[in-house]
């Protein structure tokens, strides 16, 4: 019998910290990894567009629920109201623009991503994105005798609404970035059917340890500040604020700048770099502000001693490696903000007015105040509510829990393989 025919067989979507935990589990004997591309040193490189598949009529009949919903969307438009302002002109062409022209490629990914499941008879799929192909996947494993295992591809800090769906299935396992985070997922689900919900952390952190210990400060004080983008809106408000979270924290920048800042702004790689430019220009900004396009966001914040940011992962990166770090969220609402932004015991996490972000940028320059000492008891007494385990083991505690998991399956691919039988569900 082949190593190929015992090994157990993983296939791991890459997205940001996903890679470190292809190559840990590639190095364990028995496991054999498969990635969605190439460069991942241990895996095998293995997409699904080489597969010749059809739209199935199970996914044709939700393309038409989907399009019938929009129909109905549009003869009552008054769903996209927020704070008066109707969004329906803005959202809902796209829609109708994606379910013509773009939702069909998107089935058949769908259908060649379940086609291979069925071909490579994966024993594991570590899903990591909000992707239709992903979701899909997520969806039928069990019917092909695969544990479906969810790693977000950051540790977000809002409830993203519209997404909540895929994050109720009862057989997928979803590892959660800590404890704070664990009601994020299965959220609509009875008690009795929640999903596997380990709080074991997150990849992403991970990435933070060759600068562990904080800034080193010289010269100037120096901010970076963080943009998020509205194409990832995941509820109509977000619209409503983007424009005022920006001109918010560069009005902070115009003050500071003034007062001997070195001030960065660093887009979201789904910005509109010609807004960034736009609005930069438009507060007189452009010959004092940095355009930050550092690839690496710890070598981005090793030149800078105060961070401010949004819904991104880069909130508890900086906080885990030492930097002081402030969440600025000009209308904050507990209903679409999960973990530290709503955490009322943790002083100076977060900035709702210019004027509050403003002075916890100033207050973090002095080691004694709160905002300072911040990062220290983020990683000594909060780690687990938000980042899980603390420290290098992170990874280490994800990659034996995905071995355990492997391990303790009750069937294996070996015999399906020998016998070229099809896997059938467990319950």
């Amino acid at each position: 019998m082949s190593t190929l025919q015992t090994s157990k067989r993983v296939y791991v979507y890459l997205i940001h910290g996903t890679k470190h935990i292809a190559e840990a589990l590639a190095r364990r004997s028995g496991i054999q990894v498969f990635c969605d591309q190439i460069g991942v040193f241990g895996t095998a490189p293995l997409r699904y567009d080489h597969l010749l598949t059809k739209i199935s009529p199970g996914l044709k009949q939700a393309a038409s629920r989907m399009m019938s919903r929009l129909i109905e969307l549009e003869k009552s438009p008054s769903a996209f109201v927020h704070n008066s302002i109707d969004y329906s002109p803005f959202l809902l062409p796209g829609l109708r623009i994606y379910l013509e022209k773009e939702f069909r490629l998107d089935l058949l990914r769908m259908d060649q991503r379940l086609k291979l499941l069925n071909a490579f008879r994966f024993d594991m799929i570590v899903v990591t994105g909000d992707i239709a192909h992903m979701y899909a996947t997520m969806a039928q494993a069990r019917n092909y005798n695969c544990k479906a295992v969810y790693i977000d591809h950051g540790i977000n800090q809002s409830r993203a609404g519209l997404r909540d769906a895929h994050l109720n299935h009862v057989d997928t396992t979803y590892i959660a970035p800590g404890t704070d985070h664990i009601e994020f997922y299965g959220p609509v689900l009875p008690a009795q059917l929640k999903p596997q919900r380990p709080a074991l952390g997150n990849p992403a952190t991970t990435e933070m340890e060759s600068i562990l210990g904080g800034p080193t400060r010289s010269g100037k004080p120096r901010l970076l500040l963080a943009g998020f983008t509205p194409k990832f809106a995941n509820f109509s408000g977000c619209f409503f604020y983007y424009d005022r979270y920006t001109r918010d924290i560069l009005t902070v920048a115009q003050r500071l700048v003034k007062k001997g800042y070195r001030v960065s702004y660093r887009p979201h790689p789904g910005d509109e770099r010609a807004y960034v430019h736009h609005i930069l220009k438009e507060m007189g900004l452009e010959e004092s502000v940095d355009v930050d396009l550092v690839p690496n966001f710890a070598e981005s914040l090793k030149n800078h001693d105060v961070f401010v940011a949004n819904t991104t992962t880069c909130v508890y990166q900086a906080l885990y490696a030492g930097w002081p770090t402030i969440f600025y969220e000009p209308q904050p609402d507990p209903d679409h903000l999960i973990g530290l932004p709503i955490a009322e015991d943790i002083p100076y996490a977060v900035a709702s007015t210019p004027d509050a972000l403003e002075a916890g940028i100033i207050d973090a320059m002095d080691d004694s105040t709160d905002i300072a000492r911040l990062p220290e008891l983020f990683c000594t007494d909060y780690a687990r509510r938000f980042i899980g385990p603390n420290g290098p083991q992170m990874l280490e505690g994800i990659v034996d829990y995905l071995g355990n998991e492997l391990n303790s399956a009750k069937s294996t691919n070996a015999s399906a393989l020998q016998t070229g039988e099809p896997r059938t569900s467990t319950s």
